[in-house]
């Protein structure tokens, strides 16, 4: 997984090395996996066309894993939404996990209490990638103040991290690399942010650059992450709103399946 998904989003550092022809981003089209819970760190394993395996990370507490499951997997992109694509189940690891403590401490975000995790799957078509992921915390609460905390120059800035990752690949070097903040008009979200991460590197091919957007917004007690990086053009914020309106509409309807579903409470 790329640092720009540790940090607090997906793909950067993975569009950038198929960008200048290194590391091992995504490449091959594979289908998505089931979205069911597994052990945390068990790795995803191909099936049908479906949203990605989620792996939780920690033991519910007052949540039902199930439900859990159902929101992770609403909030993440599937293969009808990006017809043509390549696909590949997206996995994370030690270092993405420290990338992203790394990048919340400086943003000032408290760490997130984990329920479950949806990694979710990469979309490749020529330079352009897209990637989801989707989270589902302890609360509401948790999940509205971390998305409003994004929207600060201030966690905009820590975007600056991503070029020690992007720099252990060999024989890439980044040159510049800028981080703005962008209009957030996503749909029927509890809260949250866009940034705009352009960055120039060089590499075995010599100079290119790489142009992302990243969604980060709330819908209840889910943080979804939506980023789309086209290395030497430029990326659409218009193309990454709609899919972000779409994820939102998915998981407002979970939400609602959940609580007719759940009979009254005393």
């Amino acid at each position: 997984m790329g640092t720009l998904r540790a940090a607090a989003g997906l793909g950067l550092a993975g569009a950038v090395l198929v960008g200048c022809g290194g590391g091992s981003g995504p490449s091959a089209a594979a289908p998505s996996t089931a979205a069911a819970a597994s052990p945390a760190g068990s790795p995803s394993g191909p099936g049908p066309a479906a949203p990605a395996t989620a792996v939780p990370t920690a033991v519910p507490t007052g949540t039902d894993s199930a439900e859990a499951a159902k929101l992770a997997a609403a909030g993440v992109l599937r293969r009808a939404d990006l017809p043509g694509f390549a696909a590949k189940p997206q996995t994370d690891d030690a270092a993405d996990d420290e990338e992203k403590r790394t990048f919340l401490k400086c943003a000032g975000i408290a760490p997130p209490d984990y329920v479950l995790r949806d990694f979710g799957t990469a979309f490749t078509q020529g330079t352009l990638e897209i990637d989801s992921a989707a989270d589902v915390v302890a609360s509401d609460a948790e999940a509205v103040a971390a998305a409003n905390a994004l929207a600060t120059d201030k966690a905009a800035n820590c975007w600056k991290a991503t070029k020690h990752q992007i720099e252990k690949t060999p024989k890439v070097t980044v040159t510049k690399l800028s981080t703005t903040l962008a209009p957030f008009t996503v749909k029927g979200a509890d809260g949250g942010a866009v940034y705009h991460v352009v960055v120039d590197f060089t590499g075995p091919a010599g100079k290119s650059s790489a142009d992302a957007y990243v969604v980060k917004f709330a819908i209840g007690s889910t943080e979804l992450t939506l980023a789309g990086t086209r290395t030497g053009g430029a990326a659409s914020l218009d193309q990454l709103t709609t899919l972000a309106d779409v994820l939102a509409g998915r998981v407002r309807k979970a939400i609602a399946l959940l609580t007719s579903t759940a009979g009254p409470t005393d």
